[in-house]
């Protein structure tokens, strides 16, 4: 391979040719000529035939490449698998050429604006390899030719700069000169200067690109003669002289004007060049207007006119001198009786086409009849219109007649509405009266006012100003969303959100609503399918407000193609991440993640992680990035993939540490740790830790997850048993020896993996709260496991159920066969030990698959605490009933007054500890289902009996009718005074209770 000095990109990739038995290590070295990154590669049983990059770069040592022009990088292979142990790798050959200094015939040109310059560039001594060099020009100027070689017979070559017309100021631009590696080597300066004429009134600003301006100065309106028509000008009139030979390109720039109105550019002079008895106000036809930058000024109105030497626009005949006085109007809109007075010289004519308009098309209070397209080119001003209307256009002062309706596009100027305008933005002064329907937006930039109108069922009016008397209906209200309204308006039968600004003396009449927390989208107007249809057009202008109540379950639905518009500000405040698919990650602009911060950063699915690029590295905040919860960080190193760890160093936290080589990292002692999930073969399976990836950049380290278990049960003299992992993530404890035929079956604790200190907690098994086994590895890797059903799919065919895992053990069936509402679903909680199993007369099948067996059938009652699932191959599971989402549980207990601990334990009954007494919170098999319409938040209820009720809504997937998408689940727990030797008082009020 051939690489020049300082090159940073070059490089070679390398991967096995089989799966590996054990980690392969490869550790790469060159001379100290070449750096090589990284330096050791790890192969694992899962990445074994993934390219992995090494980047090779030699550093610029100012000599001719001559004795070290030829580099090997060597490669040395060990592994426990004989196949890959000391594998010999062919060397890499790396052929080294020097870029030399690039010099300019000149370090500073000085080149007009919209003239060119040339300059000679060479270097500074014979290349050993052709040498390409690229030049990089900042906005204004251009090279040409942009990329040019050098050779040993070519060491001087000429470019071209052009200063394009697009200033009106001197300016300084740099050009780059770059190798082909991408490294700046030299950087040129050009001055621009500025050969157009340029007078500064203040407010306003004039420029000449081929004319010389004398005697500009700013006119009194007061001071010429009145017009007789209704017209207003926003700022003074402006007097000059042009000195020209013929035509000249005048350039007119407005500072206190950052709105385009209905402007018109009104002149006041001989509308026939030198015959003053022609003198007249007019409109000049030819002036063109936009908004422009100017110097540090943003978003202000400039105004192109072309004058011509003794033509309509210069007062004197052709004497090489144009002479003007005028200035931006607007006709008067309060009123839309008169016709249009038409810019002088313009016949009064419209392109239409097969019932479209196109172009502008002022008609001076035409009658539309029939029904009429406004095209996207088409502006209509001043009509009135019979029939409907599809507006694609623009429409300005015009009347809606009784009957008509108006769908789409812009309005602007006074829109009098006496039918229905629907799904329409409306940028003028007034719109008034008459329905309003769909998606109404103000996006008025000159204060207009949406007043005195009736909202159809539905409607979400969004932006500008509310006046007047609005009304909704009763029954499905519409939405005011970012709106200000104007003192003296009344409401009634309307929805208020959030963002609304409400002035003094608003009246609110009957059926007014105002949002109150949470918010939901539905405050702002957007229901489910609103979200579902978002176009990139509507994402990017959604109120941050209304982007900030969306739901992961909301994100997920949104189409992928509508997050190509996404920015940092909407990335800082979404806070449903765990629903982005990669789909939709795939389209996020890289700019948009320097937006996320601490507290949604780690809600990112570990699926789009897994597609993080370094690009995405790079403009992630580090402030942001290092305030992140512990587990959080681990997540996000565990979930990239990146085979130069190198990459993730920059963001790594105060206090870990990371090994660049392996991969491992160590967090502080008491951090809580994310690990390499399985990606569930079922959906109704929890993430679950990948017990054969370690806890490492990647999934990697010198140690996997199960390894370091072994390890652990080694300390317990455990080895008798054989620890492994199935594809649904279930961890299988199969005896061996003595122990042969034993069987148990966990799923590790993916949300509570801590570092700890092993000098203070000993390595090895040990049994934690709630009975649960605890674990802590050589490496202080913390977590417990948690009781499982050794097969979730056999669990489903054999019970004829569907079968949900919760995280915390809790297992869900919903069977088909159960008739009984309360015995559709069963929570329950599964013995790890699977046992061999015959069942005999004391046990009797109650439900597919499950058994329960007493010495008293007859005596079966609903608070039965154990039963046990038979397996087709004769092994069997005993399971007890629990609750539904233990942590729910937990979290809502703990809000009653008094109850200081609660703990979930193994068997899925819990203990409390309620005003310094001991209680054991005893599930049944019993649950009761019910169908409901919405989703309501999780509660406990005491019952009159001592028991209690716990309720929790879950996502309905069997309805049949639209409105019962819900189920409410709930339990009636029996309580149970525990034995009084469970806590001591190990400090004046404090107990220590043995749960």
């Amino acid at each position: 391979m051939v690489i020049n000095e300082n090159d940073t990109d070059s490089g070679y990739n390398i991967m096995l040719t089989s799966q590996p038995m054990s980690y392969v290590t490869i550790t790469i070295n060159t001379s100290e000529n070449t750096t090589l990154n990284p330096t050791t590669l790890i192969f694992t049983d899962e990445n074994w035939n993934v390219l992995q990059n090494v980047t090779v770069s030699a550093y610029d040592d100012h000599l001719n490449e001559t004795e070290h022009q030829h580099e090997s990088i060597h490669h040395q292979v060990s592994s426990d698998d004989p196949n890959y142990h000391n594998l010999p790798i062919n060397d890499v050959t790396v052929k080294i050429i020097d870029i030399k200094s690039v010099l300019f015939s000149t370090n500073n040109i000085k080149i007009n604006k919209g003239e060119t310059g040339n300059i000679t560039v060479s270097v500074s001594s014979t290349p050993n390899q052709p040498i390409t060099i690229s030049f990089i020009a900042e906005a204004g100027i251009s090279v040409f030719p942009e990329t040019i070689t050098f050779t040993d017979s070519n060491l001087s070559q000429t470019i071209a700069i052009t200063a394009i017309e697009d200033v009106i100021t001197n300016e300084i631009h740099t050009i780059r000169v770059v190798s082909d590696d991408s490294n700046t080597i030299e950087t040129l300066t050009v001055n621009v200067t500025d050969n157009n004429s340029t007078v500064d009134l203040g407010s306003i600003i004039l420029v000449c690109q081929d004319c010389s301006i004398k005697n500009a100065a700013l006119v009194d309106i007061a001071s010429l003669p009145q017009s007789t028509d209704s017209y207003s000008f926003p700022e003074s009139l402006v007097t000059f002289e042009l000195e020209t030979s013929g035509t000249a390109h005048l350039d007119i720039y407005y500072k206190n004007i950052t709105n385009l109105d209905n402007f018109v550019y009104r002149k006041y002079g001989p509308t026939t060049p030198g015959e003053s008895n022609t003198t007249a106000w007019y409109n000049l036809s030819n002036a063109t207007f936009g908004l422009t930058d100017i110097n540090d000024l943003v978003g202000i109105v400039k105004v192109s006119l072309i004058l011509t030497d003794g033509q309509l626009g210069d007062d004197t005949g052709v004497d090489g001198i144009i002479i003007d006085d005028g200035g931006i109007a607007v006709p008067d809109s309060s009123t839309i009786t008169g016709p249009l007075e038409l810019p002088y010289g313009l016949p009064l004519s419209c392109n239409v086409h097969s019932n479209t308009v196109n172009g502008i098309c002022d008609v001076g209070q035409h009658i539309f009849p029939e029904d009429i397209n406004i095209g996207e080119d088409g502006s209509v001003a001043y009509a009135i219109f019979k029939d409907d209307v599809n507006n694609q256009g623009l429409i300005a002062n015009s009347i809606i007649d009784t009957g008509a309706t108006l769908v789409g596009g812009y309005l602007s100027g006074t829109i009098l509405n006496k039918g229905i305008i629907e799904d329409t933005t409306f940028i003028g002064t007034e719109l008034s009266g008459g329905i309003l329907s769909g998606y109404i937006v103000n996006a008025s930039q000159i204060g207009g006012v949406i007043q005195d109108v009736e909202l159809a069922s539905g409607t979400v009016v969004r932006g500008g100003k509310i006046a007047g008397t609005i009304t909704g209906n009763p029954i499905d209200k519409p939405v005011l969303t970012d709106v200000t309204i104007m003192s003296g308006t009344v409401l009634s039968n309307v929805h208020l959100s959030p963002t609304v600004r409400l002035s003094k003396n608003v009246i609110f009449g009957q059926g007014v609503t105002i949002a109150t927390e949470p918010y939901t989208p539905a405050d702002f107007g957007l229901s489910d399918a609103d979200i579902a249809s978002l176009t990139a057009e509507k994402f990017s202008t959604l109120e941050l407000e209304a982007l900030a109540t969306f739901t992961s379950r909301h994100i997920k639905t949104i189409p992928a193609g509508s997050f190509t518009v996404m920015t940092a500000r909407q990335m800082s405040i979404i806070t449903g991440f765990e629903g982005l698919t990669t789909e939709q990650f795939a389209q996020i602009p890289i700019m948009a993640f320097s937006g996320l911060t601490s507290e949604n950063m780690g809600d990112l699915p570990v699926e789009v992680l897994q597609e993080l690029t370094p690009e995405h590295l790079e403009i992630i905040a580090e402030p942001e990035f290092e305030a992140m919860l512990s587990e959080n960080v681990a997540k996000f190193f565990v979930n990239t993939n990146f085979a130069n760890i190198s990459l993730i160093n920059r963001l790594v936290p105060k206090g870990w540490t990371l090994d660049l080589n392996s991969g491992k990292f160590v967090a502080p002692f008491g951090s809580k740790l994310t690990a390499r999930y399985l990606l569930p073969k079922l959906v109704k399976m929890p993430y679950i830790v990948n017990m054969r990836r370690s806890i490492g950049v990647g999934g990697y380290g010198k140690y996997s997850l199960l390894q370091s278990t072994v390890k652990a049960l080694a300390e317990e003299d455990l080895t008798d048993f054989v620890l492994s992992q199935d594809e649904n993530g279930i961890l299988n404890v199969e005896g061996t020896g003595p122990q042969k035929g034993k069987l148990y079956v966990f799923i590790p604790d993916a949300d509570n993996i801590i570092q700890v200190d092993t000098d203070e907690i000993p390595i090895g098994l040990s049994v934690g709260p709630g009975g649960f086994y605890t674990i802590t590895t050589p490496e202080g890797q913390q977590y417990k496991v948690i009781p499982a059903t050794k097969d979730p799919l056999i669990l489903s065919e054999v019970t004829d159920s569907e079968v949900r895992v919760g995280k915390r053990g809790d297992v869900m069936m919903k069977s088909s066969n159960r008739t009984r509402s309360t015995e559709v679903y069963e929570i329950v909680m599964f013995d790890p030990f699977v046992e061999d199993f015959a069942p005999d007369n004391l046990c009797i099948e109650i439900f597919p698959g499950e058994l329960e067996c007493d010495g008293n059938l007859r005596r079966r009652s609903s608070r039965a605490k154990t039963r046990k699932i038979e397996y087709s191959d004769g092994t069997a599971q005993t399971i007890r009933p629990t609750v539904l989402s233990p942590d729910v549980f937990i979290e809502e207990a703990l809000k009653f007054e008094g109850v200081e601990q609660v703990v979930y334990k193994a068997d899925g009954t819990f203990a409390i500890l309620y005003q310094g007494n001991p209680y054991f919170v005893v599930p049944n098999f019993t649950v009761q289902n019910e169908r409901i319409s919405e989703a309501v938040e999780p509660s406990i209820v005491p019952n009159g009996d001592g028991s209690i009720k716990y309720s929790i809504a879950i996502e309905s997937e069997t309805n049949t009718r639209s409105t019962e998408v819900y189920e409410m689940l709930s339990f009636d727990p029996f309580l149970e005074a525990a034995p009084d030797d469970l806590c001591i008082e190990i400090m004046p009020g404090e107990l220590e209770c043995d749960f």
